[in-house]
This record gives C-alpha cells, structure tokens and sequence, in this order.
C-alpha cells in the first residue's frame, strides 16, 4: 500500500517523491499560467529583483516553483530526520507537504510565497539546533537573518517573528533577554542593507510604499469551490486529530518533542491570525501554515496503529489534490 510504502521503505518513498510532485502538478506543466501581483509584490525587494532576471516565459517559471517546492519539501525532511525522529527515512513528511500545498489552488506558478519557503525551513532548522544550549547566539541570529531573508521575498513571512521570538525562548537551556534579542537583530540586518541600498539609489521611499501596501492593501474575500472547502475541511479534522495524538502522550514524549510542537502549535496560529487581522493577506499564508501542518499529519500517520484508516485516509487527500489541480 501507498502510506505504507512511504513509511517503510527508503527507496521507494525517495522514488515516489518526485513522481507525486510531478504528477500533481503536471496540468500545471502542460498548461502554465501566470499569477496576478497583489499591491505590488511584484516588485518587492529581492523578488522584484528576481522576478526581473527570470524569462517570462509560463512554463519555465511554472518548473522554477516546482524545484522551490521539491526543495522546500527536502529542507522538512531534513528538520524532520535531525530533530525530531533522527532514525527515520521516511519521505512522508515531504510527500504530504507537497499533496497540502498543492491542495491550495492558484499558486502552481512562480509566486513570491515559494521563494520564502525555503528561507523559512532554514530558520526553523536553526531556532531548533539550538535546543538545550547554554548560549544558541549563533543560531538563533541567523535564525533571524533567514527569516528576514525570506519576508524580502515575500514580506508577510516577517509577520511570523514573534513566534519565532517566543521559540528562542523556549529552546535555549538558561534562557533569558539575550536569545530573542539576537535574533531580532538577525531579522534587522537584511532589511538595514535593503534600505540602505535603496537610499543610495533614492528609491527608499518606494521601497516604504511597497511595504506598508502589503499591510493595509485591502484585498477581497477569499472565494473556495466545494472541493477546496472539503479539503480545508479534511485538513482542519486531522490537524485536531494529530494534535490530540501528541497531547495524548505529552508526558511520555521527549523536552525537545514538546518544544518543537508548541513551536509549530504558535506558527499555525500566528498564519491564521495574520489571515484574519491583516488585510493585505490572502490565501497564499496557508501554504506557510502547511508547515506546522505537514509535522502533526506526519506524527498522526506515524502514529496510526491500524495499516487500513491511514491508508484511505492518505488516498482520500491524494484524491482530493488531484482533483482539485484537474478542476
């Protein structure tokens, strides 16, 4: 069985990596599309600069964000083998990552999102090697700095600092003002050269303008077909499921198990929150949300005792990912 496959066998999950990613999006690679900018994030900073030098030709930047999401997907696998279950193979946690993202539809093209993704697993890998350290200065500041890196793709992952924030200090063994002050001076940097470039080409003002239009720029509601809502649906039940899965055996888990989950916990709730309070947000934050979602279905379906409910289970989101690319 698929679910099964994947778990257990490292060559094969290694194998079916691509040939899911490929086969999800391979309407997309027939027929590529263009995204629509929203207020200006076009021209944002290191995007603007990016999105300059890449030919506009559909197809090759529709490849462009599907070697960013293989990447991205990569980078989890790697959180997930160094941190969290250092003797595991598996590709689950990328493979799901690949089918939750998917599963939000139109962003199957070169969107800013995909080049702050891997920015963002970069940070998330530093904040976590430096659990239980006396002095994760280091890590946390450039924690920090990948982070910041990332928002100057796309600048709505800058919102997601506090939670960063509130993990250094959780990670670090004698924790205190140090730790999260290192890395909000980590997140300045990039963004002090950002600006000081552009003061010497008298475009700060621009810059500013792109900024605050990525906060207040009101943008209309989000508008879902049946099978998205069924899929939000879906996603919504297991994520409760996974997370009464880890809270079931709390207590018997490791220190570092629960940080990293009450991390992932505060990153979910930072994306819905940003969704619900910032107007310039649309639905481009719950694939940063996916995340924290793919480490609890991960931890649901390594958990499942019974080989059939996590095998229709798995199938039934492959379904419904698949479905909605064709629609």
């Amino acid at each position: 069985m698929l679910l099964q496959l994947i778990k257990n066998h490292r060559k094969s999950s290694f194998f079916l990596f691509p040939v899911v990613l490929t086969g999800i999006w391979i309407k997309h690679l027939l027929a590529p599309y263009a995204y629509t900018p929203v207020a200006g994030e076009d021209r944002l900073a290191l995007f603007g600069l990016f999105n300059g030098l890449v030919p506009a030709h559909l197809l090759t930047r529709s490849l462009i964000a599907l070697v960013l999401l293989a990447l991205n997907g990569l980078l989890l696998f790697r959180i997930y083998r160094e941190h969290l279950f250092p003797k595991s193979w598996s590709m689950l946690p990328a493979i799901l990552f690949v089918m939750i993202t998917s599963g939000i539809a139109g962003y199957q093209t070169l969107h800013p999102v995909w080049l702050a993704l891997p920015f963002m697993a970069l940070a998330i890998d530093r904040l976590f090697a430096s659990f239980d350290q006396r002095k994760p200065y280091g890590s946390l500041f450039n924690a920090g700095i990948f982070l910041s890196l990332g928002s100057l793709f796309w600048f709505h992952l800058i919102f997601m600092l506090p939670a960063f924030l509130i993990g250094s200090h959780m990670m670090a063994r004698d924790s205190g003002w140090r730790d999260g002050s290192h890395m909000f001076l980590g997140a300045l940097v990039p963004w002090i050269f950002a600006f000081a470039i552009t003061f010497l080409t008298d475009s700060a003002g621009n810059l500013a303008t792109l900024i605050l239009s990525q906060v207040i720029h009101p943008l209309p509601p989000f508008t879902a077909t049946l099978p998205v809502l069924i899929f939000a649906g879906l996603m919504a039940v297991l994520t409760l499921a996974g997370s009464y899965a880890i809270l079931r055996d709390y207590d018997h888990n490791k220190v570092s198990f629960r940080r990293f989950y009450i991390f992932f916990f505060l990153l979910f709730l930072s994306c819905v929150a940003v969704y619900f309070l910032v107007p310039a947000v649309n639905s481009s934050i719950f694939i940063l949300a996916a995340l924290p979602v793919t480490f609890l279905l991960s931890n649901y379906f390594e958990s499942l005792k019974r080989v059939i409910p996590g095998e229709v289970i798995f199938t039934l989101i492959l379904a419904l990912v698949v479905y909605i690319q064709l629609l």
